[in-house]
């Protein structure tokens, strides 16, 4: 066998291998969950919004104060959406008077242009009191996935798979540690 012929076998071998593997996996929202075995003792999906503690005490918020009736959440709902997109890229508001509370309304609904799909999973761990947050925005292509992850006021790095852009925030607790590395491995 030439030296040729080597290389071009080489080449075709590696050529082979990589159309068998075939196009990385698109995932979908659902996808974000972290199956609990990927969870430490002690962390997971915050069972509802409020817990009562001792006494007549009661903790709310566990659901970050969104509007959803399930955790985790998967919806189109536009004041969710828009809810949700302000929390990773914050706007400004616009130049001028004031905005009536019937104008204000419209300004914050349109953040929610663009987006298909959105989803939220909130998880909490028994020894912290703080929250890991995952947010997932679904867009109708790519290049707007990859557009907003861009945005110079997104408050935390997006991990962007197809027309996904997710993201995680949290303590740096055990908790938030292994939801990251799961969120972070759908990137691949």
């Amino acid at each position: 066998m030439t030296a040729n012929t080597l290389v071009q076998a080489l080449v075709a071998a590696s050529i082979g291998a990589v159309l068998s593997q075939g196009p990385p996996r698109e995932i979908g929202l659902a996808d974000l969950t972290v199956p609990n075995d990927r969870l430490p003792a002690g962390c997971a999906l915050a069972a509802s919004p409020s817990e009562r503690l001792e006494g007549n005490r009661v903790r709310s918020g566990l659901w970050t104060g969104l509007n959803i009736g399930t955790n985790p959440w998967i919806g189109t709902e536009a004041p969710i959406l828009a809810a949700i997109r302000e929390r990773l890229a914050p706007t400004e508001v616009p130049d001028g008077p004031p905005l009536t509370p019937a104008q204000a309304r419209r300004y914050f609904l349109r953040l929610a242009d663009g987006i298909e799909q959105a989803y939220v999973a909130i998880y909490r761990e028994q020894e912290v009191s703080d929250l890991t947050t995952v947010y997932g925005l679904q867009f109708p292509t790519t290049d707007a996935a990859l557009a907003f992850a861009r945005n110079g006021r997104a408050a935390s790095k997006a991990i962007v798979n197809g027309r996904i852009a997710a993201f995680s925030g949290g303590p740096g607790s055990d908790c938030f540690k292994a939801i990251r590395e799961y969120v972070n491995g759908l990137s691949r």
